[in-house]
């Protein structure tokens, strides 16, 4: 049978704080020719950092439904593609329906590619009650897992979703070899707050 590649939109939203890294994701886009979708998201002090995350499967599921690619591929704002990402271009919709890079810990989701196909999961993640938005992805795989609901999942390398920050066992990766380079500027924020939390509790 012959693949068929899908046709990928890389999508994006990003609020008011995070526009000069949404300029240069997109910036990052045009030069490779890629074509895209980054929305600005309009001021609103009673949104957290975490209220706006948690826009995002229903942002995922609303850019399938209005632009009708065969698939997206989000993309968190403070992201930057430094190389072609083959991969996600060329993955064929008949044999996955979402690319997600696992981790032991579970999923980090500032890529997430998602085929037509898998419109019902996002539908899944956004019913969701977790407060942090990765934590809902992985929750609603659980669900589909444990309920063996068929879900076709393409396991991206980590050079998809380099964190520079992000310790791994097997050290930094070389910048030639990163497609997609995340910053989290924001999760290292709250990570450190969290850990430093702990330690005055002790």
């Amino acid at each position: 049978m012959t693949k068929v590649p899908a046709k990928t939109l890389f999508v994006s939203y990003f609020t008011p704080s995070y526009r000069e890294q949404a300029k240069r994701l997109t910036k990052s886009l045009d030069r490779l020719n890629l074509e895209h979708h980054v929305e600005a998201m309009e001021a609103n002090d009673a949104m957290t950092w975490p209220d706006w995350c948690r826009r995002r499967s229903a942002f995922i599921g609303k850019c399938l439904a209005d632009y009708a690619p065969d698939a997206v591929c989000w993309l968190d704002a403070d992201c930057e593609v430094l190389r072609r990402p083959d991969v996600l271009m060329d993955l064929p919709t008949m044999r996955y329906d979402v690319a997600v890079w696992p981790r032991p810990s579970g999923v980090v989701g500032g890529v997430l590619w998602a085929a037509q196909s898998s419109a019902w999961f996002w539908s899944i993640v956004d019913g969701m009650t977790d407060r942090d938005e990765d934590a809902r992805v992985n929750a609603a795989l659980r669900y589909v897992r444990e309920k063996k609901i068929p879900l076709r999942v393409y396991p991206l390398e980590p050079s998809y979703q380099y964190i520079p920050w992000l310790r791994r066992l097997e050290g930094p990766m070389p910048l030639k070899d990163v497609v997609i380079l995340h910053y989290a500027d924001e999760t290292r924020r709250q990570a450190e707050k969290a850990k430093m939390g702990r330690r005055g509790r002790r």
